[in-house]
């Protein structure tokens, strides 16, 4: 019995020290509500021509945050020096056979004199401007009105070259990220994604993989944030060999077409900044997108603007935006895109948020689309 009491306050002590010297910490939200979403398409690219799709939903989710579930940690290794990693799974709540995806899964080291570097998957630096200078913050699932993000995501109207350039604005694996320690309020932070297939292996045949470089100027001091953002991307398939057709033998096979090699090209520049004083922040963001499918082909360029603000008073915030832009094809057609949106947020907590929203996003062209929502719901961030 001493001899357990002993061992018993020896691993006690252990535990303590290790608690000491780490943190985990688990977190997440919940985002649901109702929803209804009504989408006129203005080109076969999301369904026909004038069609209109209506979705309505009661527990409908996102809309001010994808809800998802995380763990993160810290351990402190002296000299200045800490360890952390953020573990953290996308889930959708409203729809029981949806598999949980990975956002985050990224181990970094940090020094306050040296910066912080991370690595794994994670955010693009694409992604983190467009969140940091939209008056609604991006991430939610519902950016109608929001003319930036539209014209690198296509999200609202399935706009075939913004679906193309995604990626650049979303989350990456195998990635490094950089960012150097304050310096008057100036800092930079650097990107690099590697290729995710990167062999000569016949196996490796067909497959595709990104990989690309951002950086990131910022400056943040006496209430007033500014940043410019480049992201170049390039997108690879690797060429594949035809398969000849020998489905008449015994274990044979229907054969397939040969895929060509290719690599597409994208490069985004966005601009941001916003301004604070009391209770009433303004927000300004510029993206222009610019995207080759080969290397060979013409250019398209989508670019656009929105200008928000966010007033609190007391439990009580008031969001609203507005943005405009256009989308130019390879070919040289032009789309013009217009949107803007509004929100309402009660604080029914220091955790919980009751809110209503509307957005609407516009394409004007040969035919006329458009995308708008409504609706009204509850985050709770636990």
């Amino acid at each position: 019995m001493k001899k357990l009491l002993i061992a018993t306050a020896a691993l006690a002590m252990v535990a303590g020290t290790a608690q000491a010297q780490s943190s985990v910490t688990a977190y997440g939200i919940l985002d649901i509500g109702y929803s209804d979403l009504s989408t006129t398409a203005a080109s076969a690219a999301g369904a026909a021509v004038g069609a209109t799709t209506d979705t309505k939903g009661i527990n409908a989710g996102s809309g001010l945050s994808s809800s998802r579930l995380g763990f993160k940690g810290t351990e402190d290794l002296g000299g200045g020096l800490t360890a952390g990693f953020v573990y953290e799974l996308g889930i959708t709540a409203e729809n029981a056979t949806t598999a949980h995806s990975t956002r985050q899964a990224l181990v970094s080291l940090a020094s306050k004199s040296v910066g912080s570097l991370n690595f794994g998957r994670g955010n693009t630096l694409g992604k983190n401007h467009n969140d940091g200078f939209s008056a609604f913050g991006g991430g939610a699932s519902f950016e109608q009105g929001a003319v930036a993000f539209e014209v690198t995501r296509g999200k609202a109207l399935a706009d075939a070259t913004a679906t193309k350039t995604n990626g650049i604005v979303d989350r990456a694996s195998n990635q490094a990220t950089y960012v150097s320690p304050s310096f008057g309020g100036v800092t930079l932070s650097a990107q690099l994604v590697a290729k995710s297939v990167d062999s000569d292996a016949a196996a490796k045949a067909g497959e595709t993989s990104s990989s690309g470089t951002a950086f990131q100027l910022a400056y943040a001091g006496n209430g007033f944030t500014a940043a410019y953002t480049r992201s170049d991307l390039d997108t690879e398939v690797e060429a594949v060999a035809a398969v000849a057709n020998t489905s008449t033998a015994v274990g044979g096979s229907l054969g397939s077409a040969a895929v060509a090699a290719s690599k597409s090209e994208t490069k985004l520049d966005q601009f941001g900044a916003t301004y604070t004083m009391g209770g009433f922040k303004v927000f300004g963001l510029y993206n222009t997108v610019k995207y080759k499918a080969t290397v060979t082909t013409a250019e398209a360029e989508n670019k656009g603007y929105d200008i928000g603000a966010t007033y609190t008073m007391g439990k009580t915030t008031l969001l609203a935006s507005v943005g405009d832009g256009e989308m130019t094809t390879a070919a040289g057609a032009t789309t013009d895109v217009t949107g803007y949106q509004a929100q309402v947020r009660y604080a029914l907590s220091g955790r919980t948020t009751a809110y209503a929203l509307y957005g609407k996003t516009e394409y004007k062209q040969a035919t006329t689309g458009e995308s708008d929502v409504t609706m009204i719901g509850v985050r709770h961030s636990f």
